[in-house]
């Protein structure tokens, strides 16, 4: 193992662990300003208009640009683990893909959006989003609704939502910003860009560029049997970025933003000819948007849309693609209607209409005859939705309803309809229940060579949380219990492809809508200030079971939650410890077979300072306690590790 920084970190982590516990047990004082972040941001995730985060219904939690500096994650997998119902799992090491499951859903159920815009893959394996491509120096804020919200945002939004906002900036003159991060396996992450402008136009522009040397994600010396290549599986990647505003006029805004992002990430291919063979993973994500913001009235915000996200997905051998297993291109344009009508002061309205058209383009050859085997198809899919929150003295209530044009001539509606109590200044009890569809992918419809099948149906859901809040200026808590419900979810079924090589020599069975689920759990949540601390906490316990069927649950803990504790030395320094834990599941180990997977526990400790206006700097100690702990069975993670970072923005 890499002993990089090891003498150091040991130290310092003994030094780290005493000083926090001594802290904490300080920890007297209620009534001083809270220094670390707002507990009560506005959001609009959870309903499509802007509320107080303890005015929300639904679940919802938000992560801020405070948080996000302050933790110093690597990827979003670091930075959303830990979020209440939400758990990850990735094979292998820095870029390797992500796969976020919420509540169950599966991380094909799960609705990415940057900026508005969703961007997912059309494969036959279903439409996960490729969230290692996206650079955290780009993030601003995430917003996150767990549940059902297709009435909200479509097909697509079974287990949740993940909004990602990027970095905004307001400069009217030239502002230069940058920073530069350097840690354990040669890892350095470099940002440099300027945003500048006048009162009424606004650009920004920024480029980036990560690399790892990476560690081994399959250890050779485990797996004897298997081709695995002893080496390090490094990571590299490059960004870029331009956002640009214009004020037309008082009552509209035009803009244009645009991001790029392209990785190239070593894996260890347990199906690899040899154990000579490097194999690694390109993708790239390419986002465009053109917006208009008008203001029709003083009581009417109408917002129109017109975006483009592109998924390319290559696997290369000995850094020459490997064509069997191809190139993947997944494309969507969306057209979007937005409108925001505020009745009075106790009654906002929503309404609009989207239409979203969704391209794949898969090349790759035949195993046998190595001749190209292009599928090059569309969908397209529309809705229209309208909402309703309203507010009669201590209740509150929202109302969505969505209808869903879809592929094959399938059509549904959804909704969403919750109320809340106010049962004293600081209590309050809520109720949703939701529906969700889930329409298939273009490989799952087209792609025969993984099971496609054009018959096939949506996935549908539904799901009732009941709630009870606490809130004052400074704390808040919310225990959730929810049940959720999937019907007709897609699978592999018995009957084999219509198609002679596929089916009658390779025998890959038709995909069909065979399963049944249903979870049940409750989710605890709490932020508490004491001064210039801030206490996170959160725990899940949820029990997944698929109905009238022997497939096992795969990649979901029954328990997991986590703990963040910060604390603010003083107005420019802020120091913490952040603990993440998740109960035993059954994964895939590199074999191929399913096996049971332990619970792990890991820690990290984290220090974000202020040196000027102009300049700040941060250190990190992530995995304190170098433990050896598996999301995927046989797939490493990174041991103990340090890293550094520096910061500067003009003012």
């Amino acid at each position: 193992m890499n002993e990089f920084f090891r003498l150091r970190a040991r130290v310092f982590t003994r030094l780290s662990v005493s000083a926090l516990f001594v802290l904490s047990l300080a920890c007297t004082s209620v009534n001083a300003q809270n220094v670390l972040q707002e507990i009560n941001p506005l959001v609009v995730v959870g309903s499509r208009v802007e509320q107080p985060l303890q005015g929300v219904l639904p679940s919802v939690s938000v992560i801020q640009r405070f948080d996000i500096e302050k933790s110093q994650a690597g990827d979003l997998s670091e930075l959303l683990m830990g979020q209440p119902g939400m758990e990850f799992s990735r094979s292998g090491g820095p870029g390797s893909p992500i796969f976020v499951y919420m509540r169950g859903a599966s991380s094909t159920q799960t609705l990415v959006l940057v900026d508005g815009i969703p961007f997912s893959s059309e494969g036959a394996i279903g439409g996960s989003s490729p969230l290692e491509t996206i650079p955290m120096s780009q993030i601003e804020r995430i917003e996150i609704l767990r549940g059902n919200a297709s009435a909200l945002y479509g097909p697509g939004a079974m287990g949740g939502v993940i909004q990602i906002y990027t970095r905004q900036f307001e400069p009217n003159k030239l502002t230069p910003y940058a920073s530069v991060t350097y840690g354990r396996y040669n890892t350095s992450d470099v940002l440099v860009g300027f945003g500048t402008g006048t009162e009424s136009t606004k650009y920004n522009l920024s480029v980036g560029k990560k690399e790892s040397k990476g560690f081994e994600a399959i250890s050779h010396a485990a797996y004897p049997a298997l081709p695995i290549n002893p080496s390090s599986n490094g990571f590299k990647g490059d960004h870029f970025s331009f956002a640009l505003d214009h004020i037309v006029s008082s009552t509209q805004k035009i803009g244009f933003k645009a991001l790029q992002s392209e990785t190239l990430s070593s894996f260890d291919n347990p199906y690899a000819n040899s154990a000579d063979e490097r194999w690694s993973n390109n993708a790239r994500t390419q986002l465009l948007q053109i917006y208009s913001n008008h203001r029709m009235s003083s009581d009417w915000q109408a917002n129109f849309t017109l975006s483009q996200s592109n998924v390319v997905q290559r696997t290369l051998v000995d850094a020459l693609p490997e064509m069997h297993y191809g190139t993947l291109s997944s494309t969507q344009n969306v057209l979007r209607w937005n409108n925001i009508y505020a009745i009075n002061a106790s009654h906002v309205g929503s309404f609009g209409y989207e239409f979203k058209e969704s391209h794949l383009n898969s090349q790759r050859n035949d195993w046998v005859t190595d001749e190209r085997l292009p599928l090059i198809r569309s969908t397209q899919k529309k809705r229209a939705y309208a909402g309703l929150t309203s507010s009669y003295g201590r209740i509150s209530t929202q109302t969505n309803l969505s209808y869903e044009m879809l592929p094959s001539g399938v059509n549904g509606a959804t909704y969403l309809l919750g109320a809340g109590y106010q049962i004293n200044p600081t209590y309050k009890a809520t109720m949703t229940r939701s529906t969700a569809i889930q329409s298939p992918t273009v490989g799952q419809l087209n792609d025969v060579t993984q099971g496609g099948n054009g018959a096939l149906g949506s996935e549908k859901s539904t799901s009732t949380e009941l709630g009870l809040q606490f809130a004052d200026k400074k704390s808040t808590a919310r225990a959730v219990l929810f049940v959720v419900n999937y019907d007709k979810l897609i699978a592999s079924g018995t009957a084999v492809v219509d198609d002679p090589y596929w089916g009658g020599v390779q025998g890959i069975k038709k995909l069909v809508n065979v399963n049944n689920a249903h979870n049940t759990g409750v989710e605890l949540s709490a932020t508490q200030t004491y001064d210039r601390w801030r206490f996170d906490t959160n725990l899940t316990h949820q029990t997944l079971i698929y109905e009238n069927t022997t497939t096992r649950v795969l990649n979901k803990s029954r328990n997991l939650g986590s703990v963040d504790v910060s604390y603010a030395l003083t107005g420019f320094t802020t120091i913490g410890g952040r603990m993440f834990a998740t109960s035993s599941r059954s994964t895939y180990a590199p074999n191929d077979v399913i096996v049971p997977t332990a619970g792990y526990g890991v820690m990290k400790i984290y220090m974000r300072h202020k040196i000027d206006d102009e300049w700040s700097a941060g250190l990190m100690l992530d995995n304190v306690f170098n433990r050896e702990y598996f999301q995927v069975a046989g797939f490493s993670n990174p041991g103990r590790s340090v890293f550094v970072n520096l910061a500067y923005r003009a003012k």
